[in-house]
């Protein structure tokens, strides 16, 4: 059964049946070339039962579908253009509920200029969304096997709060404080940095880069592993708010900052001469991002202040 094989297992099984000569393998997005310009093309699966948490709307629901390619396509710098939709819709919905489902598809693509060109319906025992993002670019495009000896490590936003939301939503925990009400946001409503990496990589500034959806230490582990090198990681980012969270709830803060997922942040890597011009773009258009730690030759460990981290993270095959 699917449930006792993980999500990379299924993946590699495919890839011994793709051409070796895409542009990108094991990435987030796949691409190949074309006389006028590169092609790129990622495809997200939202299910009901492992992506929707409890106070979701449909509206949401929808939306985020599309937020999860949107997220593979910026953490690559490539402005995603064209979109296809497949859907399994439960028969009890009624013309409300797949108007709900349209409101949100129609907001998302209008906010990241997406257009829809098609694609599919069916009935489903619950809520399925496939959704296929198309987008265009010939400017080198970081890979996650493209870590180096000496990068800085990078990260946009913080860590930990969709783990203190899905904590709160998954209990059926209403929101008792500011904190908690915008750690329920950050999972009903996620928002991508879309513009600024297409900046930072069409300057050629990036050597590697993954978001960081299945969470903080997986993502790293995939860099570190498709890379072959160590990455040590010094400082996280996280809302001020989280240890009090923590300790309310006596949860442990570096599992939600570290194994959360459902965060949409862009993790990268800089080789030490393009770290000044990275910071100069990245500080010119007010972006919130720190420096994490930094990439060495070894074995393919992640480690956070000396200690080295388990790999694990998210996955829908484990739920």
């Amino acid at each position: 059964m699917a449930k006792s094989l993980s999500e990379e297992q299924i993946i590699m099984l495919f890839n011994k049946i793709m051409p070796k000569n895409r542009i990108l393998v094991d990435d987030d997005v796949s691409g190949f070339k074309n006389n006028r310009s590169n092609i790129y093309i990622s495809s997200d699966m939202l299910v009901e039962s492992t992506d929707i948490p409890p106070n979701m709307n449909l509206i949401q629901a929808s939306r985020k579908s599309i937020i999860m390619s949107i997220s593979d396509f910026a953490s690559k710098g490539i402005r995603p253009k064209y979109c296809n939709l497949s859907l399994g819709i439960p028969k009890t919905y009624s013309l409300n509920d797949v108007k709900k489902l349209v409101k949100g598809f129609n907001s998302v693509l209008k906010e990241y200029d997406i257009i829809l060109l098609g694609g599919d319906t069916n009935s489903s025992e619950e809520l399925v969304i496939d959704s296929t993002l198309v987008g265009f670019s010939n400017f080198t495009i970081p890979k996650r096997t493209n870590a180096k000896n000496n990068d800085i490590v990078y990260c946009l936003g913080t860590f930990g709060l969709t783990g203190a939301g899905m904590h709160l939503s998954l209990n059926n925990l209403k929101p008792s404080n500011n904190f908690e009400k915008q750690a329920i946001n950050s999972i009903l409503n996620p928002i991508v940095e879309l513009d600024i990496f297409i900046k930072l990589v069409k300057n050629n500034l990036i050597n590697s880069s993954i978001d960081s959806s299945d969470g903080l230490c997986s993502s790293l582990y995939k860099i570190a592993e498709l890379s072959k090198v160590s990455i040590q990681i010094d400082s996280i980012p996280f809302n001020s708010k989280l240890k009090n969270f923590s300790d309310k709830f006596n949860l442990c803060i570096n599992d939600l900052i570290l194994y959360s997922g459902e965060e949409y942040n862009i993790i990268f890597t800089v080789k030490p001469n393009n770290v000044k011009k990275c910071d100069t773009l990245l500080l010119n258009n007010n972006i919130n991002f720190n420096k994490i730690g930094s990439v060495s030759s070894g074995k393919s460990i992640v480690s956070y202040k000396n200690k080295i981290l388990k790999n694990r993270g998210w996955d829908g095959f484990s739920q």
